[in-house]
């Protein structure tokens, strides 16, 4: 399997701790890998069926955790369907990130939207408030 091959590389170039947003190696995932030891200590805050999108992890050698995402592309307007389950991952991530402020913690990731008139022109990205919301909180 190519994400079995991925993590042995890692491993032979002394990355030997690693973490996956989902155990199953057909579908698309999220992977960390580290030389330190990583821990999982929160379930995905994202809906069920965007959980491979999500990996949140720990690094208790350095007192940190980050949250590494991939938000999905959308169509055009936020009530074309894929758009939809983008507003609720962003809902979740908007609450995550508020639950969070009070400790170090480091948020990033593919997120796919932007800031209207900064990050693209003409076309309003899908969720660009959510983005804006999330840039804003610190």
């Amino acid at each position: 399997m190519p994400g079995q091959a991925v993590c042995a590389a890692f491993g032979d170039r002394d990355y030997p701790y690693v973490e996956i947003s989902s155990p199953t190696w057909s579908i698309n995932r999220i992977a960390v890998f580290s030389r330190t030891q990583l821990r999982r200590t929160r379930l995905c805050p994202a809906p069920p069926e965007d959980s491979v999108r999500w990996l949140e992890i720990d690094l208790p050698e350095h007192g940190f955790g980050i949250g590494v995402l991939h938000v999905m592309a959308a169509g055009s307007s936020k009530t074309h369907s894929p758009n939809v389950a983008k507003v609720g991952f962003w809902d979740a991530v908007l609450s995550a990130a508020e639950a969070r402020l009070p400790e170090p913690f480091l948020l990033t990731g593919d997120r796919k939207p932007g800031a209207h008139r900064i990050d693209q022109r003409g076309k309003m990205c899908v969720c660009s408030e959510e983005f804006l919301k999330l840039s804003a909180m610190g």
